[in-house]
């Protein structure tokens, strides 16, 4: 039985999906080799910085692909988005955003 996804699993891309992944990737100058995104920004945020310190790790370690910001619970994660995102409007007040509407977010 074939899902939604094509049959293809979970988290899987087609040839065409990997190649559009890449030419976003590429169109907003961000380091990309072998398809994988080396870096997500050139620098990280003051809420990052500090997200990054309290969980005591690396942001990467050269086995990771990509950075990673390690909290203990979801609440905890929940506040680092959060804050982040009051630091995004904070930096972008012409910015604009989009929010999910509906039941998609339930899921």
């Amino acid at each position: 039985i074939s899902g939604a996804d094509g049959g293809r699993g979970p988290g899987r891309l087609d040839r065409r999906e990997k190649r559009e992944t890449r030419r976003r990737m590429e169109s907003d100058n961000e380091v990309v080799e072998d398809g994988v995104q080396s870096n997500l920004s050139s620098t990280e945020s003051a809420v990052e910085t500090e997200a990054v310190k309290r969980s005591g790790r690396k942001l990467q370690y050269p086995e990771e692909k990509l950075p990673i910001i390690e909290v203990d619970n979801f609440p905890q994660l929940g506040k680092v988005v959060a804050a982040r995102f009051i630091e995004w409007v904070q930096e972008n007040p012409g910015g604009v955003i989009s929010l999910p509407t509906g039941r998609t977010p339930e899921h």
